[in-house]
């Protein structure tokens, strides 16, 4: 496991380089967890950070060095107040950035496969544009001042995402019901509309039928 012990950023560049160097066990952590920790380290801003993909760690089966895929980070107990260019893993399946100042999620890119989010004490606000993963199966987000306004701007979530914010502010679920019903009444609506064209073209279909038959019959006299 990586820690920093309280180590204070100044600028991008050494966060970056930093987070580098975890990643490529230059620091000659003993440690077997392949993850990196970034908790209460001071930090102020992830903008424009790139994690790395892969992360050098120790193997307790070969005793030695390995490569990894990066799939846990610990960013929490900082003073991140965005998310604004952060470049996650592709694989990262873990994310912890609870008791941060984070005010908005708006258009940030989370891992497609992302399985576990804590984002709870934060003070967000806002969703604009911004996705859940559907991959996601674990989701914090208590302790932020979360209202119908700020759900109403999430993208497609899914029933899990609904029923998880639902649980920690149930003053939403009204807007979340209404979206459903609202779901229902245009599905209505559209099965109406195509039973409607399909007698339409059933009749037109009989008139041309009976049509044929008064001519044949006229042929005949």
């Amino acid at each position: 496991m990586y820690n920093i012990h309280k180590y204070y950023y100044t600028t991008r560049e050494k966060l970056q380089e930093y987070i580098d160097k975890l990643a490529s066990n230059e620091l000659k952590d003993s440690s077997v967890d392949c993850f990196i920790k970034l908790t209460a380290s001071g930090i102020r801003s992830l903008e424009g950070i790139q994690f790395p993909e892969v992360i050098q760690c120790h193997n307790a089966y070969i005793r030695g060095l390995s490569e990894h895929p990066l799939m846990k980070l610990r960013i929490d107990g900082n003073k991140i107040t965005s998310l604004d260019g952060v470049i996650f893993p592709s694989k990262l399946s873990e994310l912890q950035l609870q008791n941060n100042q984070i005010t908005s999620l708006d258009g940030v890119m989370l891992p497609p496969g992302l399985v576990s989010l804590d984002l709870s004490n934060n003070n967000i606000t806002s969703f604009k544009g911004m996705q859940f993963p559907m991959s996601l199966l674990n989701l914090k987000l208590a302790g932020n001042p979360i209202d119908v306004r700020t759900v109403s701007e999430l993208k497609n979530p899914s029933p899990f995402v609904i029923r998880e914010i639902v649980a920690a502010f149930p003053e939403t679920a009204q807007h979340f019901q209404r979206i459903e019903e609202e779901k229902e009444e245009k599905i209505e609506q559209l099965f109406k509309m195509l039973y409607a064209l399909n007698m339409k073209k059933g009749g037109a279909k009989s008139r041309r039928k009976a049509c044929r038959k008064m001519k044949k019959s006229q042929k005949r006299v």
